[in-house]
């Protein structure tokens, strides 16, 4: 531990972190599954960038092990370090991760594994563009999925990734979904509604979309870009995905 810290100062920390729903990467107990009413939350980067940019002054000896500066974040509905009860999520100093409840190669159904991938924000958001360039009919929401070059299915056996563009001003027809999405901001800025709650969405800020909750997005003065981590492929290997998109 620095020298520099006394045990109230980190003590302080820990209650801090504890209130922005995160966890020391450290100090992850043992793993189990998260369980309880999962809430609609929305984690803001400008809260937790300061505590993330700390953890090299809060180093304990697992820390300095572990090597990895990370904040998992923890649904103030669950009692598992998850941000929904199938997707775990975390700020760290490399970006945000995520995983089934970080990434790691899968097999699917035939022994084939899913690569290690880099998809390339350029290449994404200039594909998502020539997208959003079309116009819309009745849902405003422009998406691109990312797929597995090797199965031609989703980006991970379990998880399924998309980026989505909302043009400025435009606001998404209200949806509820089987599968539960964890959000992270790329570009823009909005609000979203979610199980009753308004939350506003800026640069960088992650968002737990608990499954079977209505949700609706709207962009502001500028395109709102958002990359959607979801569990719908666990749901449609086994036939249970269902959704709903209310009426135009």
């Amino acid at each position: 531990m620095s020298q520099t810290l006394t045990p109230a100062d980190v003590s302080h920390y820990s209650q801090r972190l504890a209130d922005l729903s995160t966890l020391p990467f450290w100090q992850l107990p043992d793993f189990t599954a998260p369980t309880g009413p999962e809430r609609a939350h929305v984690w803001a980067w400008r809260d937790v960038h300061a505590e993330l940019a700390r953890t090299r002054e809060i180093l304990d000896e697992a820390a300095v092990v572990s090597q990895r500066r990370a904040l998992v974040l923890r649904n103030p509905g669950l009692d598992g370090p998850a941000a929904t009860p199938t997707i775990a999520a975390a700020y760290d100093t490399a970006g945000t991760a995520f995983g089934p409840s970080m990434l790691s190669p899968t097999r699917d159904g035939v022994g084939r594994h899913s690569p290690v991938r880099c998809y390339p924000w350029q290449q994404a958001r200039s594909a998502l563009r020539r997208l959003m360039a079309r116009g819309y009919g009745d849902d405003p929401v422009s998406r691109l999925e990312y797929r597995n070059p090797v199965t031609g299915g989703p980006a991970l056996a379990t998880l399924g990734c998309l980026l989505e563009g909302l043009p400025a001003g435009a606001q998404s027809r209200p949806s509820r979904e089987t599968a539960s999405s964890v959000l992270v901001v790329a570009r823009g800025s909005g609000t979203l509604v979610c199980g009753g709650q308004t939350f506003e969405l800026l640069p960088h800020d992650v968002a737990a979309v608990p499954a079977w909750t209505w949700h609706q997005l709207t962009a502001g003065d500028h395109e709102l870009v958002l990359l959607r981590v979801t569990d719908r492929p666990v749901h449609d290997a086994f036939g249970l995905y269902r959704g709903e998109t209310a009426p135009a």
